[in-house]
Order: structure tokens, then C-alpha cells, then sequence
């Protein structure tokens, strides 16, 4: 039988087989020796034990994930949203040829304006993004239709209401869910393990890992880092250097769109920052 890996605990796979039937079962020979199954791989069956692996069209390495079809990335305006995990995020995505979605949760909660600021921020990065709250279930019908059909990681820091969301796009109470402290703002881990679970047309992976990405992972020499920020590659053309990085050069495009108000300084400024990080990991 030919199945998909849901779950990984400990030794132990949940697959779910084309046929619709779900079996618990574990890796044979080589598989298990090795380690290398994981959630989201597709894997032949047989005799109660997982045979073969078949290749994966990607594997995200933290978390630990195969065959994803996009990524959607939650922020919410509570707790404060952690804009340079979002860009790691977008970058991480970008480099594995995975589309991202940004799903902007607690729409109630919204201030004046941040929607429209970070809607400015990352239209240009992101393949769709969606206001949405899963406490007055707002958006949900045009987020799950994105989302039909594919294989979808749920990413973004803790307590920006990842496990209510999967909730209301559900209608069921999948998943474990925890409350925001009062003093920090953050929220109680509540994703112990990877695991996917099936909305009626599209199959979602909550995961642990994706908020500590750092900047050492992600796979990329540090002049090519505006590759991954496409409104600054986009005007790298009209830059005074050919290989301009955006930083002290003269004549720089981007600078120029920056004072000119018409990029975003605070993404420019996290761009800077990323630079920064990527130097002292990999000074090349």
C-alpha cells in the first residue's frame, strides 16, 4: 500500500493509505535504522511495516518535514509579531521553491493601519495574504480555498493563534490550545510534535521548530540575500554596481526607494540585520 506519514512519536508512524485507511505501524530495515522517515513522506507499506521511502519533491529541515505544497505563516497584532521570523520564514520558503501564504489572525484585535503596514511590507514577498480571525471566523472560506488541495505547514511564533485557526477552519476542536500570559504576552507552547491533520481537502502540518529558525540555516550566500527580497532585486538593475548589496554602495536603487519613501525602511532595516546574522555565521 502506498501512504502518507501523519504522525511521528517515538519510533511509531501513523499512515494514512490511499484508500482512506489509517494504519499505525513502523519503519522496517534500513528505514528504521537510519531515521529517515518523516512526517509527510510517502512511503510503500507492507506487512505492517514501512518498506521504502519514495523520493520527496523537498524536505524542510527544522522542522522536520517532507512533500509540503506551502507554508502558511501566521502573525497576529498580539503578541507582538516578530517581523524578522516572518522574513526567515519567507526567505526559508523561497529558497526550497515552497509558496507562502501570511495569515494575519485576530483581525478584532487589529490597530489602526497594520494590516495596511504589513500588507505594504510583504505583498511582494508572499503568494497570498489573508486577514482572518478565528474567533469570529473571519476570512476562513477564502483562506481554506487557498489551501484545497495541498499539503500545508502552519508557521509563526507562539500564541499568534495557530492551533485556534486550524479549530475554526476545521470545525472541530483538533487541536490543544493555549492561553496568552498576562505579563509576557506569550503563549504556552502547546505543539509538542509534528503532526497533520485533514481539513476535508486540505492536510495541515502543526509544527515545533519554525519559531527558533535562524539565520545560519538558511542556505544562501550572504550577496545573494536581496534575491530573496524581491521588491530590492527588483530595482538591483538600476543600481550603479552590477552586484550592488544594498548597504554602503553609491547610487544604490534601493537606498534611494527607501529615503523616497516607497520600500519599506523596516524591512530594509531587517535586511541589513539579516546580513549581519548571516556574516557572523558564515563569513564568506
Amino acid at each position: 500500500m502506498i501512504g502518507r506519514v501523519v504522525k511521528a512519536v517515538a519510533g511509531r508512524f501513523l499512515i494514512v493509505c490511499e484508500d482512506g485507511r489509517s494504519e499505525e505501524t513502523e519503519g522496517r530495515g534500513k528505514c528504521r535504522r537510519e531515521g529517515k522517515i518523516l512526517v509527510g513522506d510517502r512511503v510503500e507499506v507492507a506487512h505492517g511495516a514501512i518498506e521504502r521511502v519514495i523520493p520527496r519533491k523537498n524536505r524542510l529541515i527544522r522542522p522536520a518535514v517532507a512533500n509540503v505544497d506551502a507554508i502558511a505563516v501566521v502573525l497576529a497584532p498580539l503578541p507582538e509579531p516578530d517581523l524578522m521570523l516572518a522574513d526567515k520564514l519567507l526567505i526559508y520558503a523561497a529558497s526550497l521553491e515552497i509558496p507562502v501564504y501570511l495569515a494575519l489572525n485576530k483581525a478584532d484585535l487589529f490597530k489602526a493601519d497594520w494590516e495596511r503596514d504589513l500588507t505594504a511590507q510583504f505583498r511582494s514577498a508572499a503568494d497570498g495574504i489573508f486577514p482572518l480571525s478565528a474567533e469570529r471566523k473571519v476570512g476562513l472560506e477564502s483562506f481554506r480555498a487557498a489551501l484545497e488541495g495541498k499539503f500545508v505547514v502552519f508557521a509563526g511564533q507562539s500564541a499568534v493563534g495557530k492551533s485556534s485557526l486550524l479549530n475554526a477552519l476545521g470545525g472541530n476542536s483538533f487541536m490543544e490550545t493555549g492561553a496568552v500570559g498576562e505579563r509576557s504576552g506569550r503563549g504556552r507552547h502547546t505543539t509538542r510534535h509534528a503532526e497533520v491533520f485533514d481539513l476535508g481537502g486540505a492536510l495541515i502540518a502543526d509544527t515545533p521548530g519554525f519559531s527558533m529558525l535562524e539565520g545560519a540555516e538558511l542556505n544562501f550566500r550572504i550577496d545573494d540575500a536581496d534575491l530573496y527580497y524581491p521588491e530590492f532585486f527588483a530595482l538591483s538593475d538600476r543600481c550603479r554596481y552590477r552586484r550592488c548589496t544594498h548597504t554602503h554602495e553609491p547610487d544604490c536603487a534601493v537606498k534611494a526607494a527607501i529615503e523616497a519613501g516607497t520600500a519599506s525602511a523596516s524591512r530594509y532595516l531587517r535586511y541589513l540585520r539579516l546580513r549581519e546574522e548571516l556574516n557572523a555565521s558564515k563569513p564568506y
